[in-house]
């Protein structure tokens, strides 16, 4: 039995991720306890509300339990699990959603707990979270009969069986010959990294232990690694290589993960070392100039060699250098830098810059669909964010617009500025007929602009009569008439 879990905030990402997560094959909704709502979004908002008593912040705990391959489990044995889960955590009878998720064949099944104790009126303490998790799998694998999984805290595990009086368990944990631990082969950090930017982890790093072959000293190597688009420069522990967006990959991380699947002996740090022994600029530096340069010269392109060789000179210089003066010369004062901090070549200030960036945004999602219009009514006064491949904020002190790709929620309180956005956007991503939800101001905004538009709208019974207020403000605004 595996258990991950962590202290957490922002219900709507943890509620798409339990219900309109497009990984999975299955997605059943067990039971909602403890709450009146109805529904896994407003529960979550229902914790929310608790926690304003509080200064809780992270205020979900998030729980995921996963099965080994191979062996059932029924609604039986997940009460037991989560039962003996509750008591080692120390949560038992706070109120829970629970959501059961099929992938690949494998069943696991995730539960939100709300840490506000409503008696107390104070959050529960949880502390060696790990810890408590490898207690409890270990408890439920002997009691369910199912394999013994060799933890990274058995000594701890052990102990705590002791000083509870189920020295029987203790037992069968330290007697029990497993197999030692298996390597993880990406990190939890590696792997949503890779999924939130949509990168393929296995071919860079094919990528950069291809180039390591290919090169006999440290120039030969930061050669080939600019044929792929690569800059070397110098991380907290260790080099690291940088793509053009800015993405950080451990070189030595990166090998050592190639050579493990080939079953080749792994590279050292210190090979590593001997081979590139100049010193590169710090990570911040690169990143911080590294994008900027690539976008100004190349206009969003994959960089070359010549290119990057102008680059390097640009970057290598360190952010910190220490010069010996003598001590009856006084040093030079710097220059000051003028008033006119963008470039004169191009004309193009800073904020410029972030709205030709949220543009890129917007025309990578919408595949190009949105006219130059839409960009520059959208772009200069909305922060662009994009969470995943499918998800995308739009933000800005009136509130907040998220499209979900099935969906487009907004909690504005602008309808007409919602509504105008909302509609631009399902017109980018080709859809035909719109159905809105909503208060009857936001539905009568939705319709105006679907008959600015002549977009076809999905109308029921009850919203006849705000379809022809629409229509009637509608005319009186460009008067015209339908």
């Amino acid at each position: 039995m595996n258990f991950k879990c962590n202290q957490r905030e922002n219900e709507d990402e943890l509620a798409h991720h339990l219900v309109l997560n497009d990984e999975n094959e299955t997605i059943n909704i067990i039971q909602i306890s403890g709450f009146a709502s109805e529904t896994v979004y407003d529960a979550l908002m229902e914790m929310k509300a608790l926690s304003r008593a509080t200064r809780c912040k992270k205020h979900v705990f998030h729980v995921s339990a996963s099965p080994e391959p191979g062996e059932k489990v029924n609604n039986k044995k997940w009460e037991k699990i989560w039962s003996i889960y509750e008591k080692a955590q120390g949560i038992t009878g706070q109120p829970f959603v629970e959501v059961e998720h099929i992938k690949n064949g494998r069943t696991h099944r995730h539960r939100a707990y709300s840490r506000i104790n409503t008696a107390k009126g104070i959050s529960i303490q949880l502390s060696h979270t790990k810890r408590k998790n490898e207690r409890a799998a270990r408890q439920i694998e002997i009691e369910l009969g199912h394999r013994l999984i060799k933890g990274k805290h058995d000594r701890a595990v052990i102990n705590q069986f002791n000083k509870e009086g189920l020295d029987t368990y203790a037992k069968l944990i330290k007697n029990n010959k497993r197999k030692p631990m298996p390597v993880a082969e990406y990190t939890e950090k590696e792997l949503s990294e890779s999924k939130r930017l949509n990168i393929n982890l296995n071919k860079v790093r094919s990528t950069i232990y291809s180039a390591w072959n290919n090169s006999d000293c440290g120039c030969s190597f930061q050669k080939e690694l600019a044929k792929s688009g690569f800059l070397i420069a110098q991380g907290k522990k260790t080099v690291v290589a940088i793509t053009s967006d800015g993405n950080i990959y451990p070189i030595l991380r990166s090998i050592t993960a190639v050579q493990r699947k080939k079953r080749e002996q792994a590279l050292r740090k210190s090979d590593l070392t001997n081979r590139i022994s100049r010193n590169f600029s710090d990570t911040h530096h690169v990143v911080k100039n590294f994008k900027m340069i690539i976008r100004d010269k190349l206009s969003w392109s994959i960089p070359n060699i010549s290119v990057l060789a102008d680059i390097h000179e640009t970057l290598k210089k360190p952010t910190k250098t220490m010069h010996a003066t003598n001590t009856t010369t006084k040093p030079q004062r710097a220059p000051q830098p003028t008033e006119k901090r963008y470039s004169a070549k191009n004309n193009i200030t800073p904020a410029g810059k972030w709205v030709i960036y949220r543009k890129s945004l917007l025309h990578a999602y919408y595949n190009k669909h949105l006219s130059e219009e839409v960009l520059n009514e959208i772009a200069p006064y909305w922060f662009i964010k994009r969470k995943s491949s499918e998800v995308l904020t739009l933000t800005n002190k009136k509130g907040k617009i998220t499209d979900y790709g099935s969906q487009i929620i907004s909690n504005c309180s602008d309808n007409e500025l919602a509504a105008k956005v909302m509609v631009n956007l399902a017109l980018a991503k080709g859809w035909k007929n719109i159905n809105a939800n909503g208060n009857d101001e936001f539905k009568i905004e939705v319709y105006k602009q679907c008959i600015e538009k002549n977009v076809s709208c999905n109308i029921d019974d009850n919203d006849i009569i705000l379809w022809q207020k629409a229509m009637k403000q509608q005319t009186q605004r460009t008067g015209l008439s339908f």
